[in-house]
């Protein structure tokens, strides 16, 4: 099981061959494993989209249908518990994350057996609340991991908020502005004074010279303002679509390894016609994982917007997972 859940990868693939033999019952116990063991990872929703395909169920459904079910006799909310939400809130603001994991250890043993599910989730709501996005996503995270919760459509809502979204949707009128969003999760978690070791700053984490070919007279702190990071980084992107003939895969490789590292790539790596070999493909890890991550974060906002989940433009279909195998 736990190299189920570290692995992901080689059991869809392992799911695929079963699949491509005519094994298609073992495939899809495969499928609804990786649903169920490690419900955030990429594998999931293609996952979730391999089961659909001979199904008229929409993948939302199966998705959420195969998530792990918990049927413990749930904690009672008293006033120790609001207590408790309160004292973990001011540690995760603070950063010190440390407190924040022997809050919920604590919490964990002192109610052994039940279920502190809606506790965690609403600590993880308050801290949405309170606009601290990151960490309400790493609490999430570890007790998803930690098989302390268990997901469900409102958990999800709050691991994919839509701060900055009008903001977005104004400046994407060329691009499905979901694809923005997905990356300013991944590039800042929303936190608009972002900075990395390299210098990226604001919410799309831009480079101070990427940025001045948008804005000539930029100065460096002007980008963490919301709204023109958004609008340099938007027009950024759109200029990365535009170059590779509206891939994503490329584009999102782009905006995180450098045009002149995918134009090599494309050329030695990435040759298939084939859309999920490509990704598979990418040599650096850390873009391999972050293209995964953008796809994953789209495919999750599409589901709690109830937009529809194909993606008709024919470089992207992704999402429709046969046209993902057969180019």
């Amino acid at each position: 099981h736990s190299t189920l859940a570290s692995n992901s990868k080689l059991h869809f693939w392992k799911g695929s061959l079963l699949e491509l033999t005519g094994d298609e019952n073992a495939a899809k116990d495969v499928y609804k494993k990786i649903i169920n063991e490690n419900p955030l990872s990429f594998y999931a929703i293609l996952s979730a989209k391999a089961l659909g395909n001979d199904q008229e169920e929409e993948t939302k459904l199966i998705y959420l249908t195969n998530l792990p079910q918990d049927n413990r006799e749930k904690v009672k909310q008293t006033t120790q518990n609001k207590k408790w939400i309160k004292r973990v809130t001011l540690w995760a603001q603070n950063n010190m994350s440390e407190f924040v994991d022997l809050e919920i250890k604590s919490l964990t043993l002192k109610n052994q057996g039940k279920s502190i599910n809606d506790q965690i989730k609403f600590l993880a709501y308050q801290l949405k609340r309170n606009k601290n996005y990151l960490e309400s996503f790493k609490i999430i995270y570890k007790s998803v991991n930690n098989k302390l919760v268990t997901l469900d459509a409102r958990m999800l809502k709050i691991l994919f908020p839509k701060p900055f979204f009008n903001q977005i949707e104004k400046q994407t009128k060329d691009f499905d502005p979901i694809i923005a969003l997905s990356l300013i999760r991944q590039e800042s978690g929303f936190n608009k004074f972002a900075r990395s070791h390299v210098g990226a700053r604001g919410l799309m984490q831009l480079m101070p010279n990427t940025a001045k070919q948008f804005k000539r007279k930029l100065k460096s702190r002007q980008l963490y303002n919301p709204s023109l990071n958004i609008k340099i980084g938007t027009e950024y992107f759109n200029t990365l679509l535009e170059s590779y003939n509206n891939n994503l895969v490329y584009s999102l490789a782009a905006y995180n390894a450098g045009e002149s590292r995918v134009n090599l790539w494309q050329q030695e790596y990435m040759t298939s016609d084939n859309i999920l070999t490509n990704i598979e493909n990418i040599p650096f890890l850390e873009t391999r994982k972050y293209v995964k991550l953008i796809f994953r974060n789209i495919f999750f906002y599409k589901m709690i917007l109830n937009k529809d989940l194909k993606d008709f433009s024919k470089k992207n279909q992704i999402y429709d997972i046969k046209l993902g195998f057969n180019g």
